[in-house]
């Protein structure tokens, strides 16, 4: 497998190390690249992303950013909620796949948007 058939997703990629990395791979050219981080709505973001030339990707992306910044609130919302609070798992050994479920997706909000990433 050559490295132009290669995907790197960098984490922090608008931090100082991960941004060094994600210039350096775009420099070089020919690595598939994705790119994390916590703070999608900033500059810096905002500028990695518009330098990307996987158009179709970003076609497929682009509602679900927009979804998740309009909605923001909400979802921080509700995972505030969520913290903090006993959770009844159907047992420890054992636990209940959909208690468990329900407990890893404390937001109906942010499930929404993502679960309608399969649907499209």
């Amino acid at each position: 497998m050559t490295h132009q058939e290669r995907l790197i997703v960098v984490t922090g990629a608008t931090g100082k190390q991960g941004g060094a990395l994600i210039r350096h791979l775009l420099k070089q050219g020919g690595w598939r690249l994705r790119a994390v981080t916590r703070h999608p709505e900033s500059e810096a973001a905002q500028a990695l992303a518009a330098q990307g030339d996987d158009r179709e990707l970003a076609a497929r992306f682009a509602p679900v950013a927009k979804a998740l910044a309009d909605r923001e609130a909400t979802i921080v919302a509700e995972l505030l909620a969520a913290q903090g609070n006993p959770v009844d798992l159907g047992g420890y050994y054992l636990p209940d796949a959909a208690k468990t479920t329900a407990a890893m997706r404390p937001s109906a909000t942010f499930n929404a948007v993502i679960d309608g990433m399969s649907a499209g």
